[in-house]
């Protein structure tokens, strides 16, 4: 990337035509107290789609953030994100990311980024 940062995106095809829900997971992901994070990705997909996102602690039980966004933007892409601030005290290195959506609908995530935000 011309930010100075390295770049390890790829565009992911998430499927979900199965009651129990698609899922994507990112596991190994480093987080320390009292710090801000923001996460975002690109998504399209073609018809409305409602995608849940998490950030999980290792022990998978302890939720350091989460957010679900509405996508009706018919195949345009939509960049989504938020902050968030991991509690005092926490040094997680094996937090796992999700993405899960609505039942019966297909969307492409692409750019998810999980950075540090500097005040």
């Amino acid at each position: 990337a011309g930010d100075g940062t390295e770049d390890y995106s790829r565009a992911a095809k998430l499927s979900n035509v199965v009651a129990e829900g698609a899922k994507l997971y990112q596991n190994g992901i480093l987080v320390t107290g009292d710090t801000n994070y923001r996460i975002s990705m690109d998504i399209s997909a073609t018809e409305p789609v409602s995608i849940a996102t998490a950030l999980l602690g290792t022990d998978k039980k302890t939720l350091y953030a989460s957010n679900t966004f509405e996508y009706d933007k018919n195949g345009e892409i939509m960049t989504v994100e938020y902050d968030f601030t991991v509690p005092e005290g926490v040094n997680d290195n094996e937090a796992e990311f999700r993405v899960s959506l609505s039942e019966g609908r297909e969307v492409m995530i692409d750019n998810v980024r999980l950075v540090e935000v500097k005040d």
